[in-house]
């Protein structure tokens, strides 16, 4: 009965997020046709409005819609992590394997489940699972090198990739190596597709606007020019 009621009702929330997803649809506007970008980078700056200066609100008042990476994406990374040193006979002393594999399924189904209920009622594509996430930074952040990076650089480039963003903002914590790891990687993604990138160190001083006006020029003459058609070539 348990797991009937979990999968099935959710404890309530399936409903909840029905409603709200019904709202939310009725606030989108489809005569509005403004350019897309993503947002990634260490999490803690990236959820929090004041660490990176209203990032989003200065983004949206250049006419440029934000799709933000959303704070789940480390839970399953970290699930996914955790499989990985188990497939891998690498088990660390507080590790235990039928914790592992139940988080990890129980993660994976409900995240499905609730983004089902959301992607019907507001037109999304498919979820992008952290096995995307990790294959696209693959190219660019060694197998090895595990943490933020590989979100930070491999998200975007799957989202390029599948034509659901025109550009990626970068942000982080001022001299953070994770941040500067990604920057570097993300110019040299650059290289072999076009991917307009800014990346932004926070240290507490307001950001730098002018750069933001550069980077929304950029992105809005893309968007002009059907720049995101190439992205899946």
């Amino acid at each position: 009965e348990a797991v009937q009621e979990l999968f099935g009702g959710l404890f309530g929330t399936r409903d909840i997020l029905a409603r709200a997803a019904v709202e939310m649809a009725t606030l989108k506007n489809p005569l509005i046709d403004a350019p897309t970008v993503g947002i990634v980078g260490e999490i803690y700056v990236r959820l929090d409005p004041f660490a990176n200066d209203f990032l989003i609100e200065k983004l949206e008042a250049r006419g440029i819609r934000v799709r933000f990476a959303p704070f789940i994406e480390w839970l399953e990374y970290t699930s996914f992590l955790a499989e990985k040193r188990l497939g891998e006979g690498r088990l660390r002393h507080d590790d235990r394997t039928p914790s592992i594999l139940m988080t990890g399924l129980l993660q994976r189904a409900t995240a499905q489940i609730l983004y089902d209920i959301c992607r019907e009622q507001l037109e999304w594509g498919p979820r992008i699972r952290v096995t995307d996430t990790v294959r696209a930074a693959r190219p660019y952040i060694d197998r090895e090198l595990s943490g933020e990076a590989c979100l930070s650089v491999g998200g975007p480039l799957h989202e390029l990739h599948e034509r659901l963003i025109q550009g990626v903002v970068l942000v982080g914590p001022h001299e953070c190596m994770p941040h500067k790891i990604s920057e570097a990687q993300l110019g040299a993604a650059g290289e072999n597709m076009p991917v307009p990138c800014l990346a932004i160190s926070v240290n507490g001083d307001p950001i730098d606007t002018e750069a933001l006006d550069r980077f929304a020029y950029d992105i809005h003459e893309g968007h002009r020019r059907g720049l995101a058609r190439n992205f899946g070539s």
